[in-house]
């Protein structure tokens, strides 16, 4: 049972991999080749059998995702800070990385409220999910943060494999903490909002 479910895991994880390596490869088309993208993982997730109930929040719960998503978007304007001041070698690649990823159309905004929920449907509501029922939480946690982390290699950029790897730790044991989706889709919204609008990193 638990290979079926690893080779199933592993297959559907290939072909996230592929998915971003081209969105990444055709740089120039991000903003349409990944939430293509995203709704294709979606739709995996979905037709999994996988509980993806996406649930009304209550005001402790509004509170946990807001309060979450800021700090660790916080955690990572001083890392920013630290990596400018001492190692200012890495700074190109943060800059590089917003010029791709960065939104510069109105229609990029709107796409984020499909691409913001699908990363989390997909990598903690159907990756991770799938690696709790194989692994305990915590080594759940780990294995998918690292999956997820190692499945945006693709985009060559060091900084968003690192990235990658934190924010999929954060929300990986917000999900296991709080048991509920959607606390971790509003999470990685104030993340982005910051890290996307109020405040991006390329000062």
């Amino acid at each position: 049972m638990k290979l079926t479910q690893f080779g199933k895991l592993l297959a559907t994880w290939i072909l996230a991999n592929v998915l971003i390596g081209i969105s990444f490869t055709f740089s120039t088309y991000f903003w349409t080749l990944f939430p293509l993208s995203m709704i294709i993982l979606i739709y995996i997730s979905w037709k999994s059998n996988v509980d993806l109930k996406i649930t009304k929040l209550k005001y402790n719960s509004n509170i946990i995702g807001i309060i979450s998503g800021i700090s660790l978007y916080f955690l990572f304007l001083f890392t920013y800070v630290i990596i400018k001041s001492f190692f200012p070698y890495f700074v190109p690649f943060v800059q590089d990385l917003y010029s791709v990823v960065g939104p510069k159309q109105w229609w990029h905004y709107v796409l984020l409220l499909i691409i913001i929920p699908g990363e989390e449907i997909f990598w903690r509501g159907y990756i991770q999910k799938k690696c709790m029922q194989m692994y305990t939480p915590k080594l759940a946690v780990l294995v998918a943060s690292a999956l997820y982390a190692v499945a945006h290699i693709w985009s060559g950029n060091v900084m968003l494999v690192a990235a990658a790897a934190l924010s999929g730790l954060v929300w990986g044991y917000l999900y296991v903490w709080t048991k509920n989706l959607t606390v971790v889709i509003l999470s990685h919204f104030f993340f982005n909002l910051f890290l996307l609008l109020i405040l991006p990193l390329t000062f």
